[in-house]
């Protein structure tokens, strides 16, 4: 009988152990997940102030637009409120190209891609999006602008590249991107003469020279170490998640 009662013990104890394992187990898988869940919410949050203060600007812009309170593209920087976001990626190599084309698809469509205008006088608007870090810094991302021509953000049958008109990526889109760097998510409204300076910085050639009248929209990512050939003036406080 004792012998049946030692093993009817030790299985209680066994059982409990058991038990109290689970119990910690799912306590950190919950930790993880609202921590997840906080940094998305957060992130969100700022997308969507930085879209509502974008749309207000432009619309004030639309009221003033030909009069002498017209904005400048410094004023329209004061206006809006959007922040930089600075993201550490994890995951395998094809969850990490999906993370970054998203990243770049959301910093887009949070300025309303090509459809709004900002600013009349002639000048250059950037914003740094995303600054982007990986958790493995000795991955090596390769064809990630292969990928972003073959293949599509979920729910859509359009390609990165269709979504994106007017996407700059500051590389060969065969080139491979290697994790021990950072890489920045830049939106680029310009307008006028200035657009000029802006091709010729980015090494590249216009088609014909813009005048007071052209307008440019751009998408880019770059390499967060080459990001001062932009000259983005407006690059506001990272926000860390």
């Amino acid at each position: 009988m004792r012998g049946v009662h030692e093993l009817n013990k030790r299985a209680v104890t066994v059982g409990f152990l058991a038990i109290l394992i689970l119990l910690i187990a799912i306590f950190v898988i919950l930790l993880l997940f609202q921590g997840k869940f906080k940094t998305n919410l957060e992130e969100k949050s700022v997308i969507d102030k930085c879209r509502i203060s974008v749309y207000g600007a432009h619309v004030e812009n639309k009221l003033a637009y030909g009069a002498t309170s017209d904005i400048s593209g410094d004023e329209f920087a004061d206006k809006i409120k959007c922040s930089t976001v600075a993201k550490t990626l994890s995951g395998k190599e094809q969850e990490l190209k999906h993370q970054l084309a998203g990243s770049m698809l959301s910093c887009w469509n949070m300025f309303r891609g090509d459809e709004l205008s900002f600013f009349s006088k002639g000048g250059i608007f950037c914003h740094v999006c995303n600054v982007i870090g990986f958790d493995d810094k000795t991955m090596t991302i390769a064809g990630f602008g292969d990928f972003l021509k073959k293949n599509s953000p979920a729910g859509s049958k359009v390609s990165y590249f269709g979504a994106i008109p007017s996407l700059y990526v500051d590389f060969p889109l065969d080139a491979s991107l290697k994790t021990d760097k950072t890489y920045s998510v830049v939106y680029t409204y310009a307008r006028g003469e200035p657009i000029n300076s802006f091709f010729q910085k980015l090494i590249m050639i216009l088609s014909q020279p813009a005048d007071a009248n052209s307008v440019y929209y751009q998408l880019s990512l770059v390499d967060s170490g080459q990001l001062s050939k932009l000259d983005c003036r407006s690059i506001p406080k990272e926000i860390n998640n």
